[in-house]
């Protein structure tokens, strides 16, 4: 059995991080599609399956992998900063 749940938790002197990865709600999500990759627009972050959501005592980051782009908000969800993204250079 291959496990679809798994969290990481470190702890530093300073902080504590955590990593959590699932593959249970593929069903309901989707990577980024190309249109939007291609274009000055960010994915629904709730149901898209590439993100990484990076937490802050007072702010959260959506970070969209692979041409994705990025959204920061503060507790209230008022955006603080973002950034476009775009498909990677072919290698």
């Amino acid at each position: 059995m291959v496990p679809d749940v798994q969290i990481v938790t470190c702890e530093f002197d300073k902080m504590a991080m955590s990593f959590d990865c699932t593959g249970f709600t593929e069903a309901h999500m989707a990577k980024t599609p190309m249109s939007i990759r291609q274009s000055d627009q960010f994915p629904h972050w709730a149901q898209n399956s590439s993100r990484i959501e990076i937490y802050s005592t007072k702010q959260m980051m959506y970070l969209g992998r692979v041409g994705g782009g990025w959204q920061v908000f503060e507790a209230d969800n008022k955006l603080v900063d973002q950034q476009y993204g775009r498909v990677p250079d072919e290698v």
